[in-house]
């Protein structure tokens, strides 16, 4: 092999570096879709076969997340203490054995959906995925480990209510959705001692099931990988076979818009501002995203401009939204000193009037464009970040023609609609505002 170095004033003749490159839209994408199978035991299987390296990730999703729980915290605990002992493995011999094979698990409850992600070296799934089916099937949730859970999320529980931005995060949330509905009910302290073995098994049962179960697997995926999954997760039912329910989540209006909880001692202020939206299937999700971003949904958004790098309030400050299963919302968060606290309230309303009466200007608007262009390419660079984008289809039945559409989206929305949005979304008097600190 033959390099040619080429002199520094050649290197200069060839490149303008008195000029930045061009930026460039995406003119044309095609992304690599799963290949679908099924298991002997009708398991949904797909297979994003990508990448070089001998890895794969495989990512057990189960409809476990707190929408299908009837007892508060329930689908959490389950989740966190699967893996804490079976009828053959203890707590440590688990951990030790996923170690000793260099593999990695991460379990995850969310509002709609439970995890189980393992990451393997190929050649040691032999060893990994007959424990993580052990899990699924004979996981005993020891007195002990249930103690020791209660323990330690009572001591956290009792740390993050010190913290004014989980009080606010978890303030809004039941302001916008209700208290008594799964996406807004809050956990207290008796909640943590209500769980017991009995409920844990049955939710384990109910809805760790094969009859529940969808798996997705990326990276290195081979015959013989596709093979050892089926012979270990394909062969016959386990656990119950019932639909997963989930619970009714009536939105309600909220009583009242501004909430404020005092800290008297508190250096600093949380703040949330937002509302209940749609969720990624709505006509308008993508354009909202767009208009979200120019809002506070990048650092050169207009409220980190303004409230961070303009008036020095804080060091961060966004905005975003959060799809859900059954609904979704648009919240602002941030911390600020205490002595800012109306100051910021007063710029954040600003800069949401002027979305509403100005139209943006076209420079801004082409950055903000070319930045979620570029971010949507960075988010499908390996084969474990174009499984993440398929999971956020799956969960929500809808094909690779939302990711087409959302480029389309991103690349002809215009100044005038920005301006639509923005009155038809962001009415103040529509928005919920939670201060929890001092004002």
């Amino acid at each position: 092999m033959f390099y040619i170095i080429l002199p520094d004033k050649m290197m200069d003749s060839l490149l303008d570096r008195t000029s930045a490159p061009d930026i460039q839209s995406i003119k044309r994408i095609k992304l690599i879709e799963p290949k679908y199978h099924q298991l002997d035991n009708d398991i949904p299987l797909y297979l994003i076969k990508a990448g070089s390296q001998n890895i794969v990730k495989i990512e057990f999703l189960f409809n476990a997340g707190s929408l299908f729980q009837n007892k508060n915290l329930l689908a959490f605990a389950t989740n966190t203490l699967l893996n804490k002992g079976t009828s053959k493995h203890t707590s440590n011999d688990i951990a030790d054995i996923i170690e000793f094979n260099g593999a990695y698990i991460e379990l995850k409850a969310e509002f709609d959906l439970a995890s189980v992600v393992i990451y393997s070296i190929n050649r040691q799934l032999k060893y990994v995925l007959p424990l993580i089916y052990e899990i699924f099937t004979e996981s005993n949730f020891p007195q002990k480990e249930i103690t020791l859970f209660r323990k330690r999320q009572l001591q956290k529980f009792n740390i993050n209510q010190q913290k004014v931005d989980h009080v606010a995060r978890k303030k809004f949330y039941e302001a916008i959705f209700g208290k008594e509905t799964p996406y807004g009910v809050n956990a207290i302290k008796k909640d943590y001692t209500s769980i017991d073995q009995k409920d844990l098994l049955e939710f384990k049962n109910n809805f760790y099931s094969s009859f529940n179960c969808k798996i997705i697997v990326s990276g290195k995926v081979t015959s013989s990988v596709v093979k050892m999954i089926n012979e270990i997760f394909g062969n016959g039912k386990w656990n119950d076979e019932k639909v997963a329910k989930p619970q009714k989540v009536t939105i309600n209006t909220p009583t009242k818009n501004k909430y404020y909880l005092e800290r008297k001692d508190a250096k600093q202020s949380a703040i949330r501002i937002g509302k209940t939206l749609f969720n990624k299937t709505h006509k308008d999700f993508h354009e909202v995203l767009v208009l979200n971003t120019v809002l506070g949904g990048y650092f050169g958004s207009r409220l980190m401009s303004n409230i961070r790098e303009d008036k020095g309030y804080t060091y961060g400050i966004g905005s975003g939204l959060i799809s859900m299963l059954m609904g979704g919302c648009f919240f602002i968060a941030t911390e600020v000193g205490a002595n800012v606290t109306k100051a910021t309230l007063t710029e954040i309303y600003k800069e949401i009037d002027l979305l509403r009466e100005e139209p943006i200007d076209e420079d801004e608007l082409n950055l903000v464009k070319i930045y979620l262009q570029g971010t949507f390419l960075s988010g499908i660079n390996s084969p474990f970040a174009l499984a993440d984008k398929f999971k956020g289809l799956l969960k929500y039945g809808l094909s690779y023609d939302y990711y087409y559409s959302y480029l389309d989206s991103v690349k002809n929305i215009t100044s005038k609609r920005i301006l639509e949005l923005s009155n038809k979304y962001l009415e103040p008097s529509s928005l919920i505002e939670i201060v929890v600190g001092k004002k």
